[in-house]
């Protein structure tokens, strides 16, 4: 784009030189040669914002026609009046600017493009169509967007797209459709289908992101679309001169303790001897012998040890360096970039590291020919360590985590009880970590005739992981003798070719665009494993595994899987304005059965661009742009086991009594039992979108609705016994999505060197269960699965009524409890707490999320920031469900607001040493509602007249990720701490 909008500038350049009385049909004020002779001389630079240099940019003097134009390399020189004279610096694609002298002499200006510049052009996977030809539901990242929060991966900049929702490592684009298949959206890296993980992709080497959601736009990808296809376009080397770019940042991570706060010693004191006399074993302090060890009596007063303080006081750090070289000649182009990066832990010598090598090289070899050559290779090393904060927590602060001379207290006073900073050292336990990945891709590009092209893309995609594991008994986690040893190996070998046709034709007022594409996909998986006790030398540990002499265990196994796809898309548009899609592509896949691997998936796509009907721009002016949409369309799923049609046999073993004893012989027997029958998982999906802009284009936004129906799920079906087999996999069921998105943008103040841009995106999505594997049923308790509920996350159990307090103990009573026991719902009111009385409490998914992003520019200075909301979602907190119960009156734990006689909490019960607390589950409901401040973010960058032109570009910026966040869920007092980060960087080009 910024290429046609250079040839255009020049050609603006050439009919200034040669047009008699200046420009004709200038965007703004017509740019003559008129000099004042006395005045003040501006000199200066037009670049964008990422510096790249916009030749034949307008400088027009404010009120007036006198103004230059920017030469080849951004350069312009005027003489203006005085010093509260007004520059206004355009160009095509970009905002204006206007900036007054004052005592400048040197004034370089950075454009900034237009919001819908910004998004002109979408990346369909296997084709770029112009953003006003799209007739689909598209939601579109640029660079800038990408890196707006240092990151591993492009999880953060998804997180606020509409259509979008990012739960740790799942993604999931307009909700949740399968119940045993995969719900993982499709990757496409540079065109093609990419299966290695969006953490071997270096975010700073990705142009942009396009997330297609609708049938429309996901079925171009028919077999894989229906969870959503994520488009990754990296960076490529371009025309002109050679740019060299360094960007680096560092920064330190420091854990906020918020709920999760462990008692000291005082408390741990209180909260035991409170649970044994509940218990009947404690009544006075005569009585501490009886609870506590012999080193802990000793202690009391002396020693408050904060074992969870000494692990969350050590920050965790994080570097990245990136090197940048790009260049290019109108015949060859190339870029090459390297990224390194570094994440250490807070256990003493836990890190991860990430190595990033990506190279590009296009070279047009005749003019109708184009080939090109891409690597992109991934190396990550990593040490690992248990997280050690469960064992923390419920280590006694009466035990000193170090002795006097600083080395580590290994004398629990109990056995079983083990230092956990012991782990620190790799003679107790090290695990390591070696994966690589590579993306090889290479294409070649035929004009064929005028409008007729023809491009053949491969790629292949080796990648392969190793572990090594080794630990003892002095692991808190491992209590044999023998120490084991784990080893690993992991390869993936993936390809994929695609064919592609393309003929584009406009005539008079008609524009038609014809797709073909021909792909072929093989992945590819072998796995090898083996484990053992007793290495003979620890020293050997998984190195040798010939040495090891006890329990050792070999696994093996190797998965194939591929597809084969036709595909054809007919765009047609008449008059600019009129437009209508019509794509179809048929799949066949390996993972179905035999003779039903086959399938059809077409989809359907009309669009009116009301904004350039004349009635519209005569009587409301006020409208720039105006796109009203629908799409219709089927799309696929087959993301299940390799081999999940041919059935699978279970290891079992027969024992037989012989006159010397016992003996057992392996055997099979069925387990699930095969399907002949299986076929593709289905999605049809209805969506009404409005693109709009107003004010020029100052505020713009997208709406839409959409309805998604998922049928001949790829389900388990429970079977009867009599038939031999536990289950089987069959077409089952049915589910539904329902939602809402809309994104605006706004240039809120634009005036001289001030400008700032707001953003904000709202979602929601009803996410439902419509038919179960028996139609007659309508929820299946064990599964999780209820009728108008969603697919997961839904929470069917007691509901908490508070704490059985004092006065209610002869009620209490009834049914069988005490004071200080967890009060439950008796929903039937029959006097006793059964089955019958659960209900649903809720689910995981939110009712609606949200998000604002703020930009400011004023000029030098860059400040953003970004928020994050989700409303209406039920979280569980499963410490105080499970682990809370069972580490009183034994260990330490969190300091909760517990119930005693004296201290009738409502919330939590009274601790009872040795005894199981019943309902604990219904105590560990709470509100997920939450509103992040995920990013704050203060640049600036370096006027060049410092630099002296030693450099081109020179930013430094100061961020924090995580700085606060307003959780539902804290309130409430669930256990939970967080991360704040803060970053340094800097940026710099020559």
């Amino acid at each position: 784009m910024k290429r046609l909008i250079t040839y255009w500038a020049c050609c603006g350049m050439l009919l200034f030189t040669v047009a008699p009385g200046g420009v004709t049909g200038a965007p703004r004020a017509a740019i003559v040669t008129d000099v004042v002779q006395d005045g003040i001389v501006v000199r200066g630079k037009i670049t964008s914002p990422d510096g790249e240099v916009l030749p034949g940019s307008n400088v027009v003097i404010k009120g007036t026609s006198q103004g230059t134009m920017a030469d080849a390399e951004g350069n312009y020189t005027l003489t203006v009046p005085d010093k509260s004279t007004v520059l206004v610096f355009s160009f095509v694609g970009y905002l204006s600017e206007e900036i007054i002298v004052g005592e400048q002499s040197t004034i370089n200006v950075a454009l900034n493009p237009s919001l819908e510049t910004l998004s002109e052009i979408v990346v369909m996977g296997y084709q770029t169509v112009k953003k006003s030809d799209v007739t689909g539901a598209v939601s579109s990242l640029g660079a800038d967007r990408i890196v707006r929060i240092p990151s591993n991966d492009i999880r953060a900049a998804l997180i606020g797209v509409p259509g979008v929702r990012v739960s740790g490592n799942d993604i999931r684009v307009r909700g949740t459709r399968s119940v045993r298949a995969g719900n993982d959206p499709l990757i496409i890296l540079d065109g093609m289908p990419y299966y290695g993980g969006l953490n071997t992709i270096d975010p700073t080497d990705i142009a942009s992101v396009d997330v297609l959601k609708d049938a429309s736009s996901t079925s171009l990808y028919g077999a894989q679309g229906a969870n959503g296809v994520i488009v990754i376009t990296t960076k490529q080397g371009k025309e002109g001169k050679t740019v060299v770019s360094y960007d680096m940042f560092t920064g330190i991570g420091k854990a906020n303790y918020h709920t999760y706060d462990p008692m000291n010693a005082n408390e741990y004191v209180a909260m035991k001897r409170e649970a044994y006399r509940a218990a009947g074993t404690w009544s006075s302090v005569e009585d501490d012998s009886k609870i506590f060890l012999g080193t802990e009596l000793a202690n009391m007063g002396k020693v408050d040890a904060d074992w969870v303080g000494e692990y969350f006081e050590r920050p965790t750090h994080w570097t990245s360096h990136t090197v940048t070289v790009s260049s290019g000649t109108p015949t060859t182009q190339y870029k090459i970039q390297i990224n390194a990066r570094n994440n250490d832990a807070r256990f003493d010598g836990a890190y991860s590291n990430q190595y990033y090598a990506n190279m590009n090289l296009d070279h047009q070899v005749a003019k109708f020919m184009k080939v090109g050559l891409a690597a992109r290779l991934y190396y990550s090393q990593e040490k690992a360590k248990p997280d050690p904060l469960p064992l923390l927590l419920q280590m006694s602060p009466l035990m000193p985590i170090y002795n006097e001379d600083g080395s580590l207290n290994n004398d629990m006073g109990d056995p079983i009880v083990k230092n956990p900073f012991a782990t620190e050292s790799n003679d107790v336990y090290d695990e390591r970590r070696e994966s690589w990945r590579a993306f090889l891709k290479g294409y070649a590009l035929f004009d064929i005739t005028k409008g007729l092209t023809f491009r053949t893309n491969f790629s292949y995609n080796p990648g392969f992981y190793a572990q090594g594991l080794y630990y003892d008994q002095r692991w808190w986690g491992y209590n044999d003798a023998r120490n084991r040893v784990e080893t690993q190996n992991n390869r993936n070998a993936d390809y994929m070719w695609n064919n592609v046709l393309n003929y584009k034709k406009t005539f008079n007022k008609h524009a038609i665009d014809v797709l073909g594409v021909y792909e072929i996909q093989n992945v590819e998986a072998i796995n090898n494993s083996v484990s053992a006790r007793d290495q003979v030398l620890a020293g050997y540990k998984w190195f040798n595994m010939g040495a090891l002499s006890d329990s050792k265990t070999l696994g093996s196994a190797f998965t194939r899987t591929q597809m084969i796809s036709y595909v054809g898309r007919i765009h047609y548009a008449y008059n600019d304005r009129y437009m209508a899609t019509v794509t179809f592509r048929q799949d066949g896949a390996s993972q179905l059965s035999k003779d039903q691997r086959w399938d059809f998936f077409p989809s359907f796509a009309l669009a009116w661009r009301a904004s350039e009907e004349s009635f519209v721009q005569e009587n409301i002016p006020v409208i720039s742009d105006l796109k009203l949409r629908a799409s219709y369309g089927v799309s696929g799923n087959r993301s299940i086991g390799a081999y999940a049609t041919r059935g699978t046999l279970n290891t079992s073993f027969v024992t037989f009594n012989t006159e010397s004893g016992e003996v057992h012989y392996p055997g099979l027997e069925p387990g699930i039992r095969p399907t002949p029958y299986l076929t593709w998982e289905k999605t049809k999906s209805l969506d009404f979108g409005i693109d709009f802009g107003i004010f020029d284009n100052r505020i713009t936004g997208t709406i839409d609705y959409y309805k998604s129906k998922t049928y001949d799920l790829l389900n388990e079906r429970k079977l009867p016994y009599t038939s031999g087999f536990d289950k089987a996999m069959e077409n089952v069921g049915r589910t539904q999505n329902t939602g809402l998105e809309i994104a605006l943008n706004a240039v809120a103040v634009s005036k001289g060197s001030f400008r700032w841009s707001v953003g904000a995106t709202y979602y929601r999505n009803k996410e439902e269960m419509i038919e179960l594997y028996d139609p007659r049923l309508d929820k299946d308790i064990n599964n999780g699965w209820w009728i108008g509920q969603p697919v997961s996350g839904v929470r069917f159990d007691y509901k908490q009524a508070g704490i059985w307090q004092t006065d209610e103990a002869d009620v209490a009573a009834i049914y069988g409890q005490k004071p200080g026991e967890v009060k439950v719902v008796d929903l039937n009111g029959d006097a006793k707490i059964d089955g019958d009385d659960r209900v649903i409490i809720g689910n995981g998914r939110p009712k609606w999320m949200g998000s604002i992003s703020s930009t400011i520019n004023w000029k030098n200075f860059d400040f953003t920031f970004d928020m994050y909301a989700e409303i209406g979602a039920l979280t569980f907190d499963s410490y105080k469900a499970t682990i809370w119960p069972g580490q009183v009156g034994r260990w330490n734990t969190v300091n909760v607001d517990y119930w005693t006689p004296e201290n009738p909490s409502n919330r939590s019960p009274r601790p009872v040493a040795g005894q199981t607390m019943r309902y604990m589950s219904a105590t560990a409901y709470h509100s997920n509602d939450y509103i992040d401040v995920r990013n704050i973010t203060l640049g600036y960058t370096v006027n060049n007249a410092l630099l002296k032109n030693a450099v081109s570009k020179l930013r430094v910026y100061a961020t924090v990720n995580a700085p606060f966040r307003y959780w539902g869920y804290w309130r409430e007092d669930g256990i939970q701490f967080n991360e704040t980060q803060y970053i340094m960087g800097l940026n710099f080009q020559l």
